[in-house]
């Protein structure tokens, strides 16, 4: 009998134990846009001529979302897009809305999904995110003509960060 309840207690700590990493795991993965920068991150206010050669010359300020097709929170974030879209439409494209992806091979698998999903990007572009030095996908950037990084934005964006970003494209 004494074996069979140390069995148990054993079994009950191990479920413990795994049911609170997969919380933690999954509270990670679901962070939002804590801004959290190492020493070579590309910051607010830093001009990037890499980052200002992926935007359309005509431009006062551009949106730059960096999307990773094999990126979880991209996918989970696509709604947002959508509807941020849906909002710089509205406005007349004051603020071109630009899907900056991790290769070449990545922008013909992703033109096809974003289509699918109605995420209507003005451009779609290939970028080397470690030359524009960003920590991860998606990252959401407000950029001036000159290519200086006005705002960014890291990670899945909750309610609140996506007011911030769509206060921050209506002017």
């Amino acid at each position: 009998m004494r074996i069979t309840f140390d069995r148990a207690a054993n079994l009950a700590t191990l479920l413990f134990c795994v049911a609170t990493i997969a919380l933690l795991a999954r509270q990670s993965s679901e962070s939002t846009a804590a801004a959290i920068y190492d020493s070579s991150s590309l910051r607010p206010g830093e001009v990037s001529s890499e980052l200002k050669a992926l935007l359309p010359s005509q431009a006062d300020r551009s949106l730059v979302v960096a999307l990773a097709p094999s990126c979880e929170l991209c996918t989970e974030s696509l709604p947002f897009y959508r509807e941020l879209a849906r909002e710089l439409d509205e406005q007349g494209d004051q603020v071109p809305l630009i899907a900056a992806l991790d290769s070449p091979e990545s922008l013909a698998l992703e033109r096809d999904r974003l289509g699918e999903q109605d995420v209507g990007f003005d451009h779609l572009v290939a970028a080397d995110f470690r030359q524009l030095r960003l920590l991860g996908t998606p990252t959401v950037l407000l950029v001036g003509p000159d290519g200086e990084v006005l705002d960014l934005w890291i990670g899945r964006l909750d309610e609140r960060d996506q007011k911030e970003v769509l206060k921050a494209v209506r002017g």
